[in-house]
C-alpha cells in the first residue's frame, strides 16, 4: 500500500486533464482536504475491504480504485457523512464486481 502521504497527492495528479489550462479545472475538493478525508477513512475502509473480500492484496487495490473512483466522480458533498458514504458505496460495488470476476489461475 502506498504511503498515505502519496496516494492523496498522486490521486489528484491522475485527474486533472492533461491540457495546460487548468484556470477551468477546479476540483470538488481540495488537496489538503482530501489528504485529511484519507487520514480519516483509509484504515476504516481497507478493514472493511479485507473482510469483504478476505483477500488483503485485493482489499489494497480496491482501496486504491475506490479513492482514485471518489475523486475522479468530483461529487460535492454537503457533509462527511455524506462523503463516507459515497466512498463506503464505490468500495462495495468495487467488492461487488471482483467478487463476479473469475479467479485468475496460475498455471
Amino acid at each position: 500500500m502506498m504511503s498515505p502521504m502519496s496516494l492523496p497527492l498522486a490521486l489528484l495528479e491522475r485527474t486533472l486533464p492533461a491540457s495546460r489550462d487548468l484556470d477551468d479545472v477546479r476540483p470538488a475538493i481540495d488537496e489538503a482536504e482530501f489528504a485529511a478525508f484519507y487520514e480519516r477513512t483509509a484504515r476504516p475502509l481497507w478493514a472493511y475491504l479485507a473482510r469483504v473480500t478476505a483477500d488483503r492484496e485485493l482489499a489494497d487495490d480496491l482501496l486504491q480504485e475506490a479513492y482514485y473512483r471518489y475523486v475522479r466522480a468530483g461529487a460535492r458533498h454537503e457533509s462527511e457523512t455524506h462523503r463516507r458514504r459515497s466512498l463506503f458505496q464505490i468500495a462495495t460495488n468495487l467488492a461487488r464486481d471482483a467478487a463476479r470476476r473469475p479467479a485468475r489461475r496460475n498455471p
